[in-house]
């Protein structure tokens, strides 16, 4: 038996089809993967301190 929430929707008969909305305007090609830039990060120059207490893994505490 078929769980009722995963089958299809079905129409009634007789129901006429209705069309899907055409788009405003089409979906252009988006950004090429090698023409994505790096996010752009501070270099840093301290030292980033250890974690402790709850966030820190067991393995480091």
């Amino acid at each position: 038996m078929t769980n009722p929430a995963l089958r299809m929707h079905r129409p009634e008969p007789g129901t006429p089809d209705i069309p899907a909305p055409d788009p405003a305007e089409p979906p252009g090609p988006g950004p090429r993967p090698d023409e994505v830039p790096e996010p752009f990060q501070e270099p840093v120059d301290e030292p980033v301190p250890p974690v402790r207490g709850w966030a820190a893994p067991a393995c480091f505490a």
